[in-house]
């Protein structure tokens, strides 16, 4: 190397650094600088206000100073996360909804009011799209009233209304319209109709003063015979919800 190496040492301690890169060189030189770059045949490095080139070969060691800590922007706090909304664990069965049933029992006026009876969903309850109870779904009811006619007068009389429908596995207590019918009176009357469409039986209002029931298909319970209001065994009859009905999805 051509230059002074004398010259260099003397102006890299005139200068004084507060950090400086390291670099040694194979004849003993120290020098304190800044690095500048390398290729594969030479390494540049500026001593003060001085750039120089050294061989590659003439190099020993490159110590880099550490870096000065960049400043970094303060982080805006970041707002929390929103909670996220839970999805509804209940569904709510508005009131005014057909329950269409059939009969488990069979009943008639000669039954005693209070009797406890059962049915069964004869299609699926769903609200808005989703499965509430599936077609078959057990639900029970009880005799509202019972009158049986006498032998010279009056007309025999049943009244029933569901209570309670299970719901996986859980009754769960409903409130519905009653459904009524008549039997034909002693003196030979028929018991009263309304053709709401072919063999479908009279509907009246229930004794809770809501809604109207509707037995369906041939036979229904208002067509009774003789002097006995019959409900029998597998037949449809449709009752309303009168009150609304929550329960688990």
């Amino acid at each position: 190397m051509r230059r002074s190496f004398a010259i260099i040492i003397a102006l890299a301690f005139s200068i004084v650094f507060s950090r400086s890169d390291v670099l040694e060189l194979k004849d003993g030189s120290v020098l304190n600088g800044t690095f500048l770059g390398s290729t594969a045949q030479a390494m540049r490095f500026r001593i003060g206000t001085v750039e120089m080139e050294f061989p590659t070969a003439d190099v020993l060691a490159l110590t880099l100073a550490q870096s000065t800590p960049t400043p970094v922007a303060p982080v805006a706090p970041v707002a929390p996360a929103a909670p996220a909304v839970p999805a509804p664990t209940t569904i709510t069965v508005p009131a005014g909804i057909p329950l269409l049933v059939r009969m488990s029992d069979t009943l008639s006026s000669r039954n005693s009011a209070g009797r406890r009876f059962g049915a069964r969903l004869d299609s699926d309850l769903r609200v808005d799209g989703i499965l509430v109870a599936p077609a078959g779904t057990r639900l029970f009811g009880r005799v509202e009233e019972a009158r049986q006619a006498g032998r010279l007068t009056g007309a025999s009389h049943l009244e029933i209304g569901l209570n309670e429908i299970e719901i996986q596995g859980t009754l769960r207590s409903i409130v519905t319209s009653d459904f009524r019918v008549r039997g034909a009176g002693s003196a030979g009357n028929t018991a009263a109709t309304t053709a709401v469409g072919a063999g479908v039986g009279a509907a009246f209002g229930g004794g809770r003063g809501a809604g109207r029931g509707a037995a369906v298909g041939a036979g229904a319970s208002a067509l009774s015979s003789g002097d006995t209001a019959t409900i029998s065994k597998g037949e449809l009859i449709e009752f309303r919800l009168l009150e609304p009905l929550t329960v688990p999805r």
